[in-house]
């Protein structure tokens, strides 16, 4: 049995016609079907290929058509990659960190949602990098300050001896969800 290679096919269609581009790692065919005619193009085992059924003089016009659907596709993915992207960011929950110096050096998560956040499997780094997985529910508003060594005298909001220190000089933190996709980072 032999294995035949990933096929890859998108497809644009518009009232003008449609295009169809279908690609493997030997092949790369554009169809354009539109009224006046089929235009097909590419390669396929290192050979080009070209070919047009219909009138000969309508073939101008479906070179023309293919090259506006090849925009119109192309514009459509561009367009497709940003709403996706905006729905991303729609997605993510409104949680902010930010750091102090001093002797109570610290690191603060701030839930800046309407409701309460989960940051189990969450996780902060600094640049070193060392790696502090929070274990936390944080209510609506609520914060929770993350100390690198034993800090004394914390409220219940505290974590000690997470081991991610900071650097007055110079330093980034990271914090990423469970799924390791950044939702805050600071550099200084």
């Amino acid at each position: 049995m032999t294995e035949r290679p990933e096929k890859k096919t998108r497809k644009f269609v518009s009232p003008h016609g449609s295009l169809k581009v279908e690609k493997t790692p030997n092949m790369s065919v554009e169809t354009v079907r539109t009224p006046y005619g089929v235009l097909k193009t590419g390669f396929r085992e290192g050979e080009n290929i070209s070919s047009f059924s219909g009138p000969d003089d309508l073939k101008d016009r479906v070179q023309e058509i293919r090259e506006k659907l090849k925009s119109n596709l192309s514009v459509s993915r561009r367009e497709a990659s940003v709403k996706k992207s905006v729905v991303m960011e729609k997605m993510l929950p409104d949680v902010s960190l930010s750091h102090e110096f001093g002797e109570g050096e610290s690191i603060i998560i701030s839930n800046d949602e309407e409701e309460s956040i989960s940051l189990d499997g969450w996780k902060v780094k600094n640049s070193d990098p060392d790696v502090y997985e929070l274990k936390k529910t944080l209510s609506p508003g609520e914060e929770v300050v993350l100390y690198p060594k034993e800090a004394g005298n914390v409220t219940e909001n505290a974590v000690e001896n997470t081991g991610v220190d900071i650097d007055e000089t110079g330093d980034s933190l990271t914090l990423e969800n469970r799924l390791g996709r950044e939702i805050d980072s600071e550099t200084w």
